[in-house]
């Protein structure tokens, strides 16, 4: 279903991450076979979600889309030029660090 609206997903459940571990084969069945979102909670609150493949490659084809066009601003509007598009070259920078950045290691005291 590459290029499927969003909105075109089946339901959308929340599973605990600890009841997840012992059916993980069927949630990522029930993506894969009923376009079905499930968002994993640790602790009530919502920490990832196993979607359907094509989700990904949505996002993926967004993201490459999304660096083409900064690489044309940066031809038509080159750094210094503009003080607004800096403002927020300097904001995607920021948005991209901690996107790709690490989680920061925990120590688990036992």
């Amino acid at each position: 279903m590459p290029g499927a609206d969003l909105a075109d997903l089946g339901s959308v459940s929340q599973v605990p991450l600890r009841e997840a571990k012992a059916c993980f084969s069927e949630l990522v069945a029930r993506a894969d076979l009923l376009d079905e979102v499930t968002v994993l909670t640790k602790h009530g609150r919502p920490v990832a979600a196993i979607v359907p493949a094509y989700v990904g490659v949505d996002v993926a084809d967004a993201q490459a889309a999304v660096s083409a066009l900064w690489v044309l601003l940066d031809r038509l509007c080159p750094p210094g030029h503009d003080p607004a598009v800096d403002d927020a070259r300097t904001r995607a920078r920021t948005c991209r660090r901690h996107r790709s950045a690490p989680p920061a290691a925990t120590r688990v005291k036992g």
